[in-house]
């Protein structure tokens, strides 16, 4: 090998290191580390048993990053997977379907809405977190209401 191809592979070795050792650039850093999440607002609806049956819970209702995200938990449920959803209304007089929640799995579930927020949700109260029996969404087992 000649000379200048030694020189020349050493250099570009050397400036190789020199760009792995060091952190990438960022085009945009965001204010907020990217491993933390910005809370905002949040508000608790107690989940109480309806039509005898014996499920209860809470559902935590919180805004993440400018996003909606409902956490239910509940006890007392006989099967694996149940139905959710936030109806118009209270628990003693239901109406429409207002926004369809992911079932829960185990008595928990996380759903986040990307459009939404606590303070929007608010503003539609009353609404009613209901817990259905099965997929049909006729039998109600567990109700909470979102009041103004």
């Amino acid at each position: 090998m000649s000379r200048w191809f030694k020189i020349y592979a050493v250099l570009l070795f050397v400036g190789f290191l020199s760009l792995w050792s060091r952190k990438p650039y960022l085009f945009y850093q965001s204010p907020i580390p990217l491993n933390q999440e910005e809370r905002g607002q949040k508000i608790t609806v107690n989940l109480m048993p309806v039509n005898e049956s014996a499920v209860s819970g809470q559902a935590y209702f919180q805004d993440v990053n400018n996003m909606l995200e409902i956490y239910v938990s509940v006890k007392g449920l006989e099967k694996e997977i149940q139905p959710t959803a936030l109806l118009a209304g209270d628990c003693g007089s239901l109406g429409d379907k207002k926004y369809q929640v992911w079932p829960l799995f185990g008595g928990q579930v996380r759903a986040v809405f990307y459009t939404l927020t606590v303070s929007e949700l608010v503003r539609q109260a009353p609404l009613a977190l209901v817990v259905y029996s099965d997929d049909s969404e006729q039998n109600l087992i567990s109700c909470g209401q979102l009041l103004k």
